[in-house]
């Protein structure tokens, strides 16, 4: 999972970070995604997460995903840092 600083957007009032996810494993997998970002103090200024709800990812594909910072995002135009959790399902 590789958050492209690049692909961070934001819409109005909606922010989205583009991300794919490799599934290099033998077996079909679910994911979640929590994507948080900080200023250059190290403040939180946005939180955001989502995942694959219906199709897993099968073995040796990839799936792209727009996370969307729905309701903490005033300062993601500070965000010098993220930290991605990823945990399959």
């Amino acid at each position: 999972v590789f958050p492209d600083p690049d692909r961070v957007i934001r819409f109005g009032d909606a922010v989205q970070a583009d991300v794919s996810i490799s599934n290099l494993g033998a077996a079909s997998v679910k994911v979640g995604i929590a994507i948080a970002a900080y200023d250059a103090e190290g403040n939180l200024v946005g939180v955001a997460s989502g995942g694959s709800n219906w199709m897993p990812i099968k073995p040796d594909r990839r799936s792209y995903y727009s996370v969307k910072f729905t309701d903490v995002n005033n300062r993601m135009d500070e965000a010098a840092t993220f930290r991605i959790t990823l945990e399959t399902k």
